[in-house]
């Protein structure tokens, strides 16, 4: 059975906690495995600086209803079935009810996710966000966008889910930064409540 005993961390104005074993090794490998495979992923195009690039990761958005973050329109996919259970393991360890998810496959240590907070309008004002990840670690990182706190980080291992709930995305921003150490391939599903 997984660890119902969250982390609680000591950030002011945010309320950010941490469950280390949502899911065994076991079943962490495999269920990346499946996700590799199952999911359609896709590496979106942004414009930056006058230029078109890719964002560093492939990504695909499951859901009731299409979302749109940083000019980034996603249409809506159905939830296959893994995703379904992995949601519903989500709620049951959170208290929190989801209907879409935001995956990200993060191939190699250079690629990352930059500086923001999942403020937008479609989350709602105090938004509940139940990220999980599978595969190798990566430092998740935390920092007020006041400057007024010292920033913290995370690092979320195989079977870790994260919560971030309350102000939190009102008042702290986050990434997963590049780095120069070799990770392994990571999986990042992040569920979310969606209202259209």
């Amino acid at each position: 059975m997984p660890d119902t005993n969250p982390i609680q961390y000591p950030a002011p104005q945010a309320d950010i906690s941490c469950f280390p074993h949502a899911y065994s090794a076991t079943e962490s490998a495999e269920i990346f495995e499946q996700l590799k495979t199952d999911l359609d992923w896709q590496q979106a195009q942004i414009s930056l600086h006058g230029r078109t690039v890719p964002i560093p990761r492939l990504q695909q958005w499951y859901g009731d209803s299409p979302y749109t973050y940083s000019r980034l329109h996603m249409p809506a996919r159905p939830m296959t079935p893994l995703l379904s259970r992995l949601k519903d393991r989500a709620e049951h360890l959170t208290g929190f009810t989801y209907n879409s998810a935001l995956c990200n496959l993060y191939r190699h240590e250079r690629d990352s996710v930059a500086w923001h907070a999942d403020d937008e309008a479609e989350l709602g004002i105090n938004p509940a966000i139940a990220s999980l990840s599978f595969g190798g670690d990566r430092i998740f990182q935390f920092k007020p966008k006041s400057g007024a706190t010292l920033p913290f980080d995370i690092n979320l291992k195989a079977g870790t889910l994260l919560l971030m709930k309350g102000e939190t995305q009102h008042y702290w921003l986050h990434q997963i930064p590049k780095t120069n150490k070799p990770t392994g391939e990571r999986i990042c599903l992040t569920f979310r409540m969606t209202y259209s």
